[in-house]
């Protein structure tokens, strides 16, 4: 991405910014991935019907998959798996070898309530599990080629340091509270190859949320950052404003230290985090 140019202060729409990575306007066709979109990222409105969450992720991991051909890419938060697919699209139609990890708390086993439009658009929804409908429903020449693992995400350093990798792109959808998104970003860097880039979602300062605080007080003195706008379609999504955060996205060498894992910097946080997550489901319980 040497030769590409922006203002990494100022929030961009997200559109401009994949324009940006292949040099146009960025008026793509996007029909796959609102395929993707429609089987893995459909979800209840609050109030009536169903939305598609966030469509532009995909297209925007799509690209940058693209533009940086990134070897070895790990996705912290598989949620139904709609990142993972876009960026295994990118590498197929890239005709080039990569692997991609993806790592989540909840079993690739585990059946849950999946809303999704079937390919006549109408939309429903089944009890099935991650395993079970990426087998169904998307096309194996994508899942293939996509590893799962069912773990912490701030565990994701000991499964890379088992394999002997380091990651090139690393996209951190998991725990949004400020010590979840430090684990994730500190256990992951730490596995990390030169010039890696990393892609957070929901860059927000709604309260709970710490990727904003991590990223602004923490990473924004030693990195290029490029805030993005969504651009979403959604009323709801709207009303989130949801954004996204690309970190070094020029793949630059950065010379920086973080905690690491094993730390007791690291272990504090992990403390902290696992206390929050026990308050915050006494809180749920309690008002249910």
């Amino acid at each position: 991405m040497t030769n590409t140019k922006y203002d990494s202060v100022s929030l961009m729409k997200v559109s401009d910014f994949i324009g940006l990575l292949y040099g146009d306007s960025g008026a793509r066709d996007w029909s796959e991935m609102r395929r993707f979109a429609n089987l893995t990222a459909l979800r209840n409105h609050p109030d009536h019907g169903y939305f598609v969450s966030n469509f532009w992720r995909g297209p925007l991991l799509y690209s940058l998959v693209r533009k940086l051909h990134p070897k070895i890419i790990v996705e912290l938060g598989t949620g139904r798996g709609y990142g993972a697919v876009a960026m295994a699209a990118a590498v197929r139609d890239e005709a080039y070898e990569a692997q991609i990890h993806t790592i989540d708390l909840t079993p690739e086993t585990s059946e849950f309530e999946w809303i999704y439009a079937d390919e006549n658009g109408i939309e429903t929804s089944r009890s099935t599990s991650l395993c079970s409908f990426w087998g169904k429903e998307l096309p194996a020449e994508l899942t293939n080629r996509i590893s799962f693992h069912c773990a912490d995400t701030a565990t994701v350093h000991s499964i890379l340091e088992q394999e002997s990798l380091e990651a090139d792109l690393v996209f951190i959808d998991g725990d949004h509270s400020y010590f979840g998104v430090a684990l994730d970003f500190y256990s992951s860097h730490s596995r990390s190859a030169e010039g890696a880039v990393f892609v957070f979602d929901d860059y927000s300062d709604r309260s709970g949320y710490g990727v904003k605080r991590l990223i602004d007080g923490q990473l924004s003195d030693l990195y290029e950052i490029q805030p993005l706008d969504m651009e979403s379609d959604s009323a709801y999504d709207v009303e989130m404003d949801h954004r996204m955060a690309v970190v070094n996205p020029r793949g630059h060498s950065v010379d920086v230290s973080f905690p690491k894992p094993g730390s007791l910097r690291f272990a504090m946080l992990d403390l902290r985090r696992n206390i929050r997550s026990i308050l915050v489901n006494i809180v749920r319980r309690v008002r249910s």
